[in-house]
């Protein structure tokens, strides 16, 4: 039994590169949204049909953001200079 599991997990990983060091790290992740009430509601909200608010975290802790551009013409080693990060997530950055 624990055999199969092990092979499963295996599999599991090797496809999608989510390791059970990352679940628990997005469970750790969750249990900090649950003390912010203004983000708790915010995953209650665009949880769907049969989810929850704690599904749609990990999912969302899970799945990295997507760096679009970069633009570090700004920057000059100085304080008040910036760069700038366009990014997209499937629930915010």
């Amino acid at each position: 039994m624990l055999q199969k599991h092990l092979e499963k997990t295996n599999r599991i990983e090797r496809s999608s590169g989510i390791t059970p060091f990352k679940i628990s790290s997005s469970c750790s992740v969750y249990k900090n949204i649950l003390t912010d009430d203004e983000r708790k509601e915010a995953y209650q909200a665009s949880a769907g049909e049969r989810q929850t608010d704690y599904n749609v975290a990990v999912v969302g802790i899970l799945n990295a953001s997507h760096i679009n551009t970069i633009d570090v013409s700004h920057y000059i080693d100085q304080p008040d200079s910036y760069i700038q990060v366009r990014a997209v997530d499937d629930f915010e950055v």
